[in-house]
Formats: structure tokens, sequence, C-alpha cells
């Protein structure tokens, strides 16, 4: 098991590191974007469309890695007020219906991902971008995920409260 976290959270953290890069392409193309719309009177073709595919890898890539580091949002209102064992209990129910949602989810998605890829689908516009490649990244970003749920409810069963 301990072989599985530490390939896990290699793998998450690439996936962090990537989703950086994808900050970072998001910030220069909008930065090329105003400067060529406000100074050149000439926008980059096409900017809204590789933001708009960038910006669903930004966001889906870095949730195993937030997972993997235990800072994702946590609502402890209710759950501070329990005894140890109960809190413990209640993180397990946590990972299992994550577990069970991003399941569900990556199913959904690796469906809409074979018909994107299958049909080669673009975006309508100025400069036709790729779907199927921000689609697919998402599908291995929510499988990452999925599966750290599952490896953090049977890490869970196994410790002791």
């Amino acid at each position: 098991m301990e072989r599985i976290r530490s390939v896990f959270g290699r793998i998450s953290t690439v996936g962090n590191a990537v989703a950086a890069a994808f900050l970072a392409l998001i910030a220069f193309l909008m930065s090329g974007e105003i400067i060529g719309r406000y100074v050149f009177n000439h926008p980059i073709p096409g900017t809204f469309e590789i933001v708009g595919a960038a910006m669903a890898v930004l966001a889906s890539i870095g949730f195993a890695f937030g997972l993997e580091q235990q800072r994702h949002v946590r609502a402890t209102i209710a759950t501070e007020r329990l005894s140890s064992r109960g809190q413990h209990v209640m993180l397990l129910l946590a990972y299992f219906v994550g577990f069970l949602v991003n399941g569900f989810l990556t199913w959904r998605l690796v469906l809409s991902a074979s018909v994107s890829i299958a049909t080669r689908e673009y975006t309508p516009g100025l400069v036709p971008v790729p779907i199927y490649v921000p689609k697919t990244i998402f599908v291995f970003a929510v499988m990452l995920f999925t599966f750290g749920f599952l490896l953090h409810f049977i890490e869970g069963l196994k410790r002791p409260h």
C-alpha cells in the first residue's frame, strides 16, 4: 500500500506541475490578448477558446494533489464536536461518498471523451480548438481524484480509531 501511495503522490505532484504550466499559459495568452487588443488593436484569435479549454484542465488536475496534501476544502463545524472516533467515521464516510460520486463522474466523462475523440470534436469559432484533448486530460484528472478517494478510504479503514 505504501508503494501505491508513493506512486499516487508522485503522479498528483506532476499533475500539480501541469496545472501550474496551464496557469502560466493562461496568463501569457491573456496578457498577449490584452496588449494585442488595446495597444495594437489586434487581438489574438482563438484566445477565448484556448483559455476556456486550459481552465478546464487547470481546475481539475489539481484536485488529486489537494486531496493528497490534505488541503481540500472541509466543513468541520459539525464534525469538530465529535469524538476522535466519530471524526474518523465521518472522514471515512466523506471519502467513500467522494469515491462514489467521482466514480460516477469518471464513468460519464469517459463516455463523453470517447465520443469527443471519435468525432474529433473542436470548438466552433474563428480558430477551432480541439476539445477532445482537454476532455481526455480532464478524464485522467477526475480518475486520479477518484482513485485518491479510494486510497484514502482504504487507508482509513486500516487506521485504528
